[in-house]
């Protein structure tokens, strides 16, 4: 099996990577970074690979040839996952309307709504023949919206959280081990420890709770994908 990421960062690939393989056991020799691709394979010939935004995502899913690549170039199951924030989904180019954010907003509700505009928007761009081994993170605002109830007890939905990147950072600041997630060489949050937090038996299921485009995420690759856990190796 093999599962392909197309996504707007690292940061959110890494922690697509981290979900598959608590949710299915998928572990990273079963993954394909499609873009960016990974930021330290050094044989790529183009660096431009190494970097993605959500334009770049749409641009992908509007290019058959990379579905085409990935799927029928060889006789295994395979599966793509897409993931894109919704931070930006008004501006041009990407054209999805939000829903109503004024007054007394149902944050599940109104995750549940913008995702499925977004998901109509990818499935308007990739090849119908490809529908149904897609999966869409689709993440409400940012991923990193998916990652605050690690540490904070939300009582609404984080999606209610305009700058959830933010919210993130200035949270980890207040830990006492805080330099455990913070990367000081890129001058970013350190994804891949937070990562292993989110795999944690609180964290994991805080997390759900606390985000209703997470929760979708995870029970599509629950619906879709089989779990490697539990599947019999053959003898060798």
């Amino acid at each position: 099996m093999k599962i392909g990421i197309i996504a707007e960062g690292h940061s959110d690939r890494i922690i697509i990577q981290c979900l598959l393989k608590l949710l299915r056991g998928i572990d990273s020799s079963q993954i394909q970074p499609i873009r960016p691709v990974d930021s330290n394979d050094e044989t790529t010939l183009h660096e431009a690979m190494k970097f993605s935004n959500w334009t770049i995502v749409l641009e992908e899913c509007s290019n058959a040839e990379t579905f085409e690549n990935f799927f029928d170039v060889v006789d295994e199951e395979r599966y793509l996952v897409v993931q894109i924030d919704t931070a930006e989904c008004t501006d041009a180019g990407y054209d999805v309307t939000r829903p109503e954010r004024s007054g007394k907003v149902d944050w599940q509700l109104y995750s549940i709504q913008l995702r499925d505009a977004v998901v109509s928007k990818l499935q308007s761009l990739i090849p119908e023949k490809y529908h149904d081994k897609m999966l869409y993170a689709v993440c409400i605002e940012e991923t990193d919206a998916w990652l605050i109830p690690i540490w904070d007890k939300v009582k609404q939905d984080t999606a209610q959280s305009a700058r959830p990147k933010e919210k993130l950072a200035h949270i980890i600041s207040g830990l006492n081990k805080k330099e455990k997630y913070i990367d000081t060489e890129k001058k970013n949050l350190n994804y891949e420890a937070i990562g292993k937090e989110l795999r944690g038996k609180k964290a994991f299921p805080a997390c759900k709770a606390g985000n209703k485009s997470l929760q979708l995420f995870c029970d599509s690759v629950e619906t879709q994908i089989p779990d490697l856990r539990y599947i019999q190796q053959p003898n060798k």
